[in-house]
């Protein structure tokens, strides 16, 4: 796209990992120097990328540790909008961190209860129902589940090998 031509992106990887709704690529500029992440969604999703990209520069600003925003923008042609991150290199968190020690765990759980505490200090003009969101997607990951033939008893969730696991 014209509008990336900025950051001398030499070539592209699509990345199909997350479970977010929009078109990722990893962007590499000349001599891999650098490195991003597009996120490509509908216009239907330009107002809430966009309120989420300004929150993000304000959490970068606050030094929160999280992707650098790059850019924001709406390509009215192909009736899309996208967000330019910068890439953070590594593994998923739901790989690595059951690989670690028990304090290991801990330490990192305190960290992430510091990083909410700074992110929520920043609050968005317009509020959003936090509580709506987070109980339609309980709903339809119980949805999920029940289609794959999995059952609940109270908030025990059994697998095909009656394996019991607690859903928080």
């Amino acid at each position: 796209m014209e509008e990336l031509r900025g950051l001398n992106i030499t070539r592209f990887e699509e990345l199909s990992k997350g479970f977010s709704t929009a078109q990722k690529y990893v962007l590499y500029s000349k001599d891999d120097a650098s490195q991003y992440l597009l996120k490509i969604y509908g216009m239907d999703k330009a107002e809430r990328c966009k309120i989420k990209f300004d929150l993000l520069k304000r959490h970068f600003d606050n030094a929160v540790s999280c992707q650098r925003p790059i850019q924001f923008g709406i390509h009215d042609e192909l009736q899309v909008c996208y967000i330019v991150l910068s890439y953070v290199q590594g593994e998923s968190g739901d790989k690595s961190i059951p690989s670690k020690s028990v304090e290991e765990q801990y330490t990192l759980g305190v960290l992430a209860g510091k990083e909410l505490k700074t992110i929520h200090r920043v609050t968005p003009a317009k509020p959003y129902d936090w509580y709506h969101k987070r109980t339609q997607k309980y709903r339809n990951k119980v949805d999920e589940c029940k289609r794959r033939g999995l059952t609940f008893i109270g908030r025990i969730l059994l697998n095909s090998t009656f394996k019991r696991t607690f859903i928080g």
